[in-house]
């Protein structure tokens, strides 16, 4: 990851099903669908709900400062929603994207569906 291929890890790829002339390829069609339309439309999207939010509250636990260990586990995953994630790995605590409110940089703009459990 990050570097070039050594020649021995290229000439592992010549068997594989999805490795064909120097390249890898999806093994599945790939169909994009990109709808042209007006702009504003897409902007305005952002300020009202989605048509896919969930009808009902999604079940959550709450979670605390005292909810977490001093000491981060072994392994762990707590998700808060959104794309928000607290991952405790080999005794390391660490969180991807944090979203706790608003999920964008604008007011008011792409809320979340239930508050976080984690203030």
């Amino acid at each position: 990851m990050g570097r070039a291929p050594s020649p021995d890890e290229l000439q592992s790829f010549v068997g594989l099903d999805n490795y064909a002339d120097g390249i890898f390829v999806n093994r599945e069609p790939v169909v994009l669908r990109l709808k042209k339309g007006r702009p504003h439309r897409s902007i305005v999207r952002l300020f009202r709900k989605s048509q896919h939010a969930p009808d009902q509250a999604l079940p959550a636990v709450p979670l605390k400062r005292n909810s977490f260990a001093a000491e981060p586990d072994a392994f762990s995953v707590r998700w808060l929603g959104h794309s928000t994630v607290i991952f405790e790995l080999a005794g390391a605590r660490f969180i991807t994207d944090p979203v706790f409110g608003n999920a964008a940089p604008l007011p008011r703009a792409m809320q979340r569906y239930t508050p976080s459990p984690l203030a």
